[in-house]
């Protein structure tokens, strides 16, 4: 298994749009058979006055991007929110912000986790303290914790608390319920109970069976 995979993945579904839409655009990100999700989130962009908004669907499209293969497109435009420096003046977009370093990381690989690693795990857990009742804040810290090994602040025991504490006042979407599943499954692998670790494994791919976060894990917990 590898140990320093995929930190603080699972950030995609974290915040909600300010203005009313039609779609649910996290689960047409999600939804790694359609493309559908490019024209809507577009449209949405051309639309919204909503600058933390634009900058999310923006962060959107790089996901999306992401999960179909286009990790050069998926690059550009987590920098494009990262380099988007008013953002810093909300919390939602700080939260954005880190949120795309996050992903940059994850394609960045081993060498980019110990470069760059710690410095972002100490801004999650700052952004969390900020706030430790903000679900967006809280799922974050807890894959931080969980997902970085011991000398970096690791700790998944504490990480699987935070999120079986807070499950009930998360986001109750089909994304949301994805992602903590997910979260724990990987959290419980990282403690050595393997049955509840395939227990929320299973209750994830039963929500998205072909998202690529899903099948690298199966892999890997293998």
């Amino acid at each position: 298994m590898k140990p320093f995979l995929l930190f603080a993945i699972g950030l995609i579904p974290l915040m909600s749009f300010a203005e009313p839409f039609d779609y649910n655009f996290e689960d047409l990100v999600y939804d790694v058979d359609s493309q559908e999700y490019k024209k809507v989130l577009n449209s949405y962009i051309d639309q919204t006055s909503k600058e933390d908004d634009k900058y999310y669907a923006y962060y959107l499209l790089g996901m999306g991007a992401v999960y179909r293969g286009d990790e050069d497109t998926g690059v550009a435009f987590y920098n494009k929110v990262i380099n988007h420096t008013s953002l810093q003046s909300s919390y939602q977009g700080r939260g954005l912000i880190i949120m795309s370093r996050s992903q940059l990381l994850i394609l960045g690989g081993f060498k980019a986790m110990l470069r760059e690693g710690r410095d972002l795990a100490q801004d999650i857990e700052n952004y969390w303290k900020e706030d430790p009742s903000n679900p967006m804040a809280t799922l974050m810290f807890s894959h931080s914790i969980m997902n970085m090994p011991k000398f970096m602040g690791g700790d998944p025991d504490r990480a699987i608390k935070l999120l079986l504490a807070n499950k009930a006042a998360f986001p109750q979407s089909k994304v949301w319920k994805f992602e903590v599943n997910l979260a724990l499954s990987k959290g419980y692998d990282k403690i050595k109970e393997e049955d509840k670790s395939m227990e929320y494994l299973q209750k994830a791919k039963a929500l998205y069976p072909h998202n690529p976060k899903l099948i690298r894990w199966e892999k890997d917990r293998k």
